[in-house]
């Protein structure tokens, strides 16, 4: 049984309009990964007081952890169907605002709470952060070989 469906739509030729939307897509997706990147490690060992040892030790297993969730992610995006909305895109549009909201979190601070809450939310927090981004950022990568067969224009998406 064959659960794959075609679509047939015009295809509009590729020009700037695609090459500058994909950039801004992953600018923005690389902004925020950036930002955690560089201000995550300070916000946590100097509000929430956490040793850097330890917060050292939460991103060795957060990275550990990316690894299983990028190729699990990876292996569940493959594996649907192409819709009218193409394959990747509604899980990027369907996974963009939990990934927003639980990079909110990661830096909220609630009064009151103990270190070791602080602990448990920082892990807990940045865990799910990392795995949400692997939801969104999988899918965008691979968004390019779907854009256009041509490889001249994949390269240059990339390239952008």
């Amino acid at each position: 049984m064959n659960t794959s469906h075609s679509y047939s739509k015009k295809v509009k030729p590729f020009g700037i309009k695609d090459k500058a939307g994909y950039l801004l897509g992953d600018l923005g997706n690389d902004f925020f990964f950036f930002y955690v990147s560089t201000f995550l490690m300070v916000f946590y060992t100097d509000v929430f007081h956490i040793n850097p040892a330890t917060v050292g030790l939460l991103f060795l297993i957060a990275r550990l952890w990316d690894a299983v969730a990028d190729f699990a992610w990876g292996r569940f995006i493959d594996s649907r169907n192409i819709t009218k909305n193409g394959k990747f895109r509604p899980w990027i549009l369907r996974m963009s605002f939990p990934l927003v909201f639980s990079g909110v979190l990661m830096f909220v601070t609630i009064p009151g709470m103990s270190n070791g809450f602080y602990l448990a939310w920082a892990f807990i927090t940045y865990i799910v952060w990392g795995t949400l981004y692997s939801t969104v950022n999988i899918p965008y990568g691979a968004l390019a070989s779907a854009m256009s067969e041509e490889s001249s224009h994949r390269t240059s998406l990339s390239t952008w």
